[in-house]
């Protein structure tokens, strides 16, 4: 065989074999080619009456929303992108409010409610299936504001938008891991307040299926006395300064700080208005024994087990979760640092406070990100926690992770910050 006809030989042999090279998720890939997530969460989309009344959490943040859409369709250097939770908000509605109403105040179901917060925020679904007829994949992972939002309601309100990465048995909870490098969850299985809940099935005739933890309470407290800046840093002092918190000093806080108003449910099977004694406290009606640890029906231990937790968190991490955010991102890295952990990248939201931590271990280096927000700068920690987006690329000759901001300037330019970024 002469030269040439050598290396044709070789360069045929080489191409078969290459392209029979496959990805987890059954996508063909070259060694050459290159793979780009993004990753956005906590949007909190609202419904007509919410935004008319202005208690809605998107309010001004909305416009930049829909810019970053059509920022990412006219930048086409990506492949998917992950909406991480919270896409539309099921939990903010005023106390005294059916949760799933229409624009009359009167009771609807909650495909209706949903379907409800689609019309209304228009213009950011039909960005996103712009998005999806360019031929991108975008992934929807359930939050806690978004948990009773169905499979079923995605495919009848937005049929064929989203590829849903929820976990198999377990309502209001998801996980998406796209190869065996990266695991993107949305963080609240691992919060007492947030993680779903059944322990008060059975009480008022709260059906088998109810899944809403105190959490849903907290967040009509909060819509009702407008939770500023302020008394959030309140409530986080208040965990500071407590050296043994528990469940029932956080709930006297949240008492104190943000109002005892009765709750009007009319969700979740709940039909009843409860008192802040009937949902405060652990020796509440309706979520009475919560900080038992061992206890067998719905003690942390078994809900975190119930729930697919990689770990379960000592009931003060649980507790300082949602409002201590160092403690939040110490937790993302002790998920990493797990034995059985075989991820190097974990992405979490929920917090709404950007973060992205990297750290040696004996497995190496892992990275650790927090995206951040989509809502208005006055219902989070500022303009800086706002606006976020985590970029992961991977390759075959390694992983790009970097976290970022998108705003739009005073001459109307778009804007995109990094605010952290690393590689492995």
């Amino acid at each position: 065989m002469n030269t040439k006809k050598l290396a044709l030989s070789v360069f045929a042999i080489l191409t078969i074999l290459l392209s029979g090279c496959k990805k987890t998720d059954n996508q063909d890939v070259t060694p050459n080619n290159e793979k780009t997530y993004i990753v956005i969460s906590d949007i909190h989309l609202g419904d007509n009456r919410s935004i008319n009344e202005g208690y809605a959490q998107n309010l001004q943040m909305r416009d930049t929303l829909c810019a970053f859409l059509d920022y990412l369709k006219e930048n086409n250097d990506w492949d998917e992108l992950v909406v991480n939770g919270d896409l539309v908000d099921e939990w903010v509605t005023m106390p005294s409010y059916n949760t799933f109403s229409g624009s009359e105040g009167e009771s609807i179901s909650e495909m209706e409610f949903f379907q409800n917060v689609v019309t209304a925020n228009q213009q950011v679904f039909d960005r996103l299936r712009q998005l999806k007829n360019a031929g991108h994949k975008l992934v929807y992972i359930p939050g806690n504001h978004d948990m009773q939002v169905t499979a079923q309601d995605f495919e009848t309100v937005l049929p064929g938008l989203f590829d849903q990465a929820r976990t198999d048995g377990v309502d209001g909870m998801g996980e998406y891991q796209p190869d065996n490098e990266i695991f993107i969850e949305h963080g609240h299985r691992y919060d007492i307040f947030n993680a779903p809940y059944i322990g008060k099935v059975g009480v008022d005739d709260i059906p088998e299926g109810s899944i809403l933890p105190p959490g849903f309470f907290v967040s009509k407290l909060a819509c009702g006395y407008r939770m500023t800046n302020e008394k959030r840093q309140e409530i986080q002092q208040l965990l500071l300064d407590s050296r043994n918190i528990n469940y029932d000093i956080f709930w006297n806080g949240i008492g104190m700080i943000i109002g005892k108003d009765d709750v009007v449910t009319n969700t979740d099977g709940m039909t009843l208005t409860y008192s802040f004694d009937d949902y405060a406290g652990s020796d509440s009606k309706l979520f009475y024994g919560i900080d038992n640890y061992y206890e067998e029906n719905d003690g942390w231990n078994a809900r975190c087990n119930r729930n697919r937790a990689r770990f379960v968190p000592t009931l003060q991490e649980a507790l300082a979760f949602t409002f201590l955010y160092n403690i939040f991102d110490k937790m993302g890295l002790k998920w990493l640092k797990a034995t059985d952990a075989e991820p190097h990248i974990l992405i979490w939201s929920h917090s709404h406070s950007p973060k992205l931590i990297a750290e040696q271990t004996t497995r190496g280096k892992v990275i650790y990100v927090n995206t951040g927000c989509w809502i208005d700068a006055n219902n989070t920690n500022g303009t800086e926690n706002t606006g976020t987006f985590c970029k992961v690329v991977k390759s075959t000759s390694g992983c790009n992770v970097s976290l970022r901001r998108f705003s739009i300037d005073a001459d109307g330019n778009n804007r995109i910050d990094v605010i952290g970024e690393e590689s492995f």
